[in-house]
């Protein structure tokens, strides 16, 4: 088995070192402190191609996969995780979910503002009482003449202020089996009743938006369901395994930061 990077994968980490080293790094520490969202590097960044890189080409982006990914998000990490947490969950909690689960519709309406950087994704999974336990959402959606109405509150949401789409998960068969009666849907930031709440004080990421999202009496309408009706848990575990990768990624490009900062110190 070959395990060498290829041209293409050498391509992807030089560009991306170029754009972390010149872009991102000298501003990292001035943004977190600040806890201010890094609007010109997400605008830089989507310039360059990156938040569209695992979108297939037919809808704007890449069509690359998740070790082209990792690779990108290694260099950006190493440099400012605000800006990779923000990219990571961009890219493989909302684009990669539409792309396998989302339907041709969907997939044309919004995956080519997604890769163009027009709209940030996030993922609506977490609430006050459903963490680590994610069978648990108690954010409801009622069915009604040309969609659903949804009401609840998502908590700790990367980029909840910033987004422009959300995936959400809700329930739609309150009789059904804890986990079995959730569906997922695309909640686009615009819709009447979406409101962002409070905005988490964190210990660090803190160029990271992290807010609660308020669904109050949400119309969503019924082609923005996303696979099938009740089958969005499975969709929410799938979809969270790719997010992992990122996050992994994520952890190396930091480590691989502190460890150069230590050689650099030490050698002084």
């Amino acid at each position: 088995m070959e395990f060498a990077l290829t041209e293409e994968h050498l391509m992807i980490r030089d560009s991306a070192r170029e754009f972390a080293e010149r872009s991102l790094r000298p501003h990292a520490a001035r943004l977190d402190a600040a806890e201010e969202y890094p609007v010109d590097a997400m605008k830089e960044a989507a310039e360059h191609g990156f938040l569209g890189l695992t979108v297939p080409e037919q809808y704007g982006g890449a069509g690359l996969g998740n070790l082209h990914a990792s690779i990108l998000l290694e260099e950006i990490n190493a440099a400012d995780p605000s800006v990779g947490v923000t990219i990571s969950v961009h890219m493989s909690l909302f684009c990669s979910m539409l792309t396998k689960h989302g339907t041709d519709f969907q997939k044309e309406k919004y995956l080519p503002l997604l890769a163009s950087g027009e709209l940030i994704g996030a993922y609506c999974l977490t609430e006050p009482n459903a963490g680590s336990d994610a069978a648990a959402v108690a954010t409801k959606a009622i069915k009604v003449d040309g969609g659903y109405k949804l009401t609840g509150t998502k908590s700790w949401i990367t980029t909840g202020a910033y987004a422009g789409l959300f995936v959400v998960y809700a329930v739609t068969d309150p009789d059904a089996r804890k986990g079995s009666g959730m569906s997922a849907f695309i909640v686009e930031a615009t819709y009447d009743g979406v409101k962002v709440g409070k905005k988490e004080s964190k210990m660090g990421l803190r160029a990271s938006s992290t807010t609660e999202i308020i669904l109050d009496d949400v119309f969503v309408p019924e082609e923005n369901v996303v696979g099938e009706l009740n089958k969005g848990f499975s969709i929410a575990l799938d979809t969270l395994d790719g997010g992992r990768i990122g996050i992994a990624s994520q952890a190396v490009g930091i480590h691989r930061a502190c460890l150069e900062a230590s050689i650099k110190y030490a050698g002084e």
